[in-house]
């Protein structure tokens, strides 16, 4: 009897210890459940308040005409392209205005500003064509096939100036496109002639003071289509390959400088620069007019 009580109480003491001993296992295995848990923090978002900014009016024409340039800040603008030298943002734009206002005094008109907002006609950059793209025009209709005859006194456009600030010298590369059917009177029947784009550099934006440095580019045309035309004219398939308007110009991260232009005709060109002349080095092929 006291042997089976003996046996008994010993089994008891075992199968506590073994419970004692599973409980602190389990318990080494089982992950904490005291950590605290970081509250959720929820931003805000940003509220920008709202900006209306300058208010111009829409309908300009009471100050359109030249005597009152004085008045115009932003009527008349198109085109822009502005940059800073010393105190005062320059802009400057194609020959563009409502009735025609600005004809007869110079050409590529500017203003300037301290606050990009309240804007004081300055004039014009440029008095006269310069005389290579007359020159450069009739030589190239000289060199057709058939030779064309010179245009005597070309009609011009003068478009879109990019100005850019190079070193120490200030470059503007400006657009003058013929206003001119190749052949014949009628742009019904011919494709309009050439586009050039030009350069001029200058030291100092407020002394208006331009040095031109002749032709960077020109329309070209590719061979593929003819200049004269019959029916309704195809405006996806034109004469030229690029159409030397609306220039820009930058620098990659590597230091290469690029003239950007073009439109509708083949779209937009890549021409590389060289850095001291701000143009290309050769025009021989029609590879060299861009990519």
């Amino acid at each position: 009897m006291k042997n089976s009580k003996s046996i008994l109480k010993k089994a008891s003491f075992v199968g506590f210890l073994l419970i004692v001993l599973a409980a602190v296992s389990c318990s080494k295995d089982d992950p904490a459940t005291d950590e605290t848990v970081p509250p959720i923090v929820v931003v805000p978002p940003v509220v920008t308040p709202p900006f209306d900014g300058p208010k111009y009016a829409d309908n300009y024409t009471s100050i359109a005409s030249w005597s009152s340039r004085a008045q115009w800040n932003l009527a008349n603008v198109h085109d822009p392209s502005v940059e800073k030298s010393g105190e005062y943002y320059y802009m400057y734009q194609t020959d563009a205005s409502y009735g025609n206002a600005h004809d007869g005094y110079g050409h590529f008109p500017y203003r300037r500003s301290k606050d990009l907002i309240t804007w004081e006609f300055m004039g014009t950059a440029m008095a006269q064509p310069p005389a290579w793209v007359k020159d450069s025009l009739n030589n190239k209709r000289a060199r057709m096939v058939p030779a064309l005859p010179p245009i005597a006194n070309p009609r011009y456009g003068y478009w879109a100036p990019f100005v850019k600030k190079v070193g120490n010298k200030y470059r503007m590369y400006y657009s003058i496109v013929v206003d001119e059917p190749i052949t014949g009177t009628s742009f019904d029947t011919s494709w309009s002639e050439r586009a050039f784009i030009g350069l001029a550099e200058s030291d100092d934006l407020a002394s208006n003071v331009w040095v031109d440095k002749g032709m960077v580019v020109c329309s070209e045309p590719d061979g593929v289509k003819p200049y004269s035309f019959t029916g309704v004219r195809n405006w996806e398939n034109a004469y030229f390959k690029f159409n030397a308007i609306d220039p820009t110009f930058t620098i990659t991260p590597e230091g290469e400088h690029y003239l950007i232009y073009g439109s509708w005709h083949s779209g937009i060109a890549a021409l590389k620069l060289n850095p001291t002349t701000g143009k290309p080095d050769q025009l021989k092929t029609l590879s060299d007019y861009g990519t």
